[in-house]
C-alpha cells in the first residue's frame, strides 16, 4: 500500500511539474477532421515495420499539421 501511494505522489508530481504544453494543429483545424486524421495516423504507425512514433509524425506533418510545444510559465 505504502508503494503505491508513493508511486501516486511521485506521478502526480512529475505530471505537475512537466510546464510544457503539446499538441498537432493546423490552419481552420475542424474538430471531427482531426480525429479522422489522427486516427488514420496512428493506424498507418501501428501497422508499419518502422518506429511507429516516426511514422506517425510523418503522417502527421503530410496533413498539414504541425506540432507545438508551448513552456508554460510558472506562478
Amino acid at each position: 500500500m505504502k508503494i503505491l501511494i508513493a508511486l501516486m505522489v511521485l506521478c502526480s508530481l512529475l505530471l505537475g511539474c512537466s510546464g510544457t504544453r503539446k499538441y498537432w494543429t493546423k490552419e481552420n483545424l475542424d474538430p471531427k477532421q482531426y480525429r479522422k486524421d489522427e486516427s488514420y495516423c496512428r493506424e498507418q504507425a501501428r501497422s508499419s515495420e518502422y518506429k511507429s512514433e516516426d511514422i506517425y509524425k510523418q503522417c502527421m506533418f503530410s496533413m498539414g499539421y504541425i506540432y507545438v510545444e508551448e513552456k508554460e510559465e510558472r506562478r
